[in-house]
């Protein structure tokens, strides 16, 4: 998910023990309590969310998403891909580390199951399916070799990412790597047939700071029968 100057983080844990709670919208939630950030992002969701929905589409695409498929969205946040991978018919659980965050997933999307959990640790499988949407680069890179042990055998998993410039400085980058770096990754993990696609999705501004939405990128793979 080109060197962007991507504005420092939130150091909150998010789908992960290393990872922000609710990457989506994590650059511009306002000083004061973890609650009040929360409710914040709540209240600006829909407005996001017409920035992002091509993100969550092109994931669900990615992993040939089905009817009944068993899908895990790690790292969730308010639960937005969770909701319409369940729209679209499949058996979809959202998980993210954050209590508050689950909370005000289960109150906007009340058809929709969500846990609170560790993208290390996820629900045992089998999984047909696992996404994340840009929230892969918070996590503890053992996260990967996790949803491998849980998709079943040819099951896909996908992320949804800024891919940045190869050679970029890592603390300039806040967890984001160059597509060979997350080729790499995958493939050490077992993953096979693994692909980095252009995606149309814009980063909001207010996730900028008014920058210019940086390239987003699909990166999807298959683990093997």
């Amino acid at each position: 998910m080109t060197h962007h100057h991507e504005p420092t983080p939130d150091k909150r844990p998010r789908g992960s023990s290393t990872a922000h709670p609710h990457a989506h919208h994590h650059h511009v939630a306002p000083a004061g309590s973890w609650d009040e950030r929360v409710e914040w992002s709540a209240l600006r969701a829909d407005e996001f969310e017409s920035d992002l929905r091509a993100a969550t589409e092109a994931l669900l695409e990615a992993v040939d998403l089905r009817p009944r498929m068993r899908l895990l969205d790690l790292a969730c946040g308010l639960g937005h891909s969770t909701s319409v991978a369940q729209a679209h018919g499949a058996d979809a659980v959202g998980l993210d580390i954050s209590a508050t965050m689950i909370n005000a997933a289960r109150r906007r999307f009340p058809g929709v199951e969500f846990v609170v959990g560790d993208m290390v640790d996820p629900p045992v499988g089998p999984w047909d399916a696992v996404i994340c949407r840009f929230g892969a680069h918070h996590a503890d890179p053992a996260w990967l070799d996790a949803a491998y042990r849980v998709l079943g055998p040819g099951g896909r998993l996908a992320i949804a990412e800024v891919v940045v410039e190869p050679g970029a400085a890592p603390r300039e980058t806040h967890g984001m790597v160059d597509a060979a770096e997350w080729r790499r990754r995958f493939e050490r993990a077992g993953f096979e047939e693994v692909r980095v696609e252009a995606c149309d999705a814009r980063l909001p501004a207010e996730m900028t700071r008014g920058r210019p939405s940086p390239p987003t990128s699909i990166i999807s793979a298959r683990r093997g029968s």
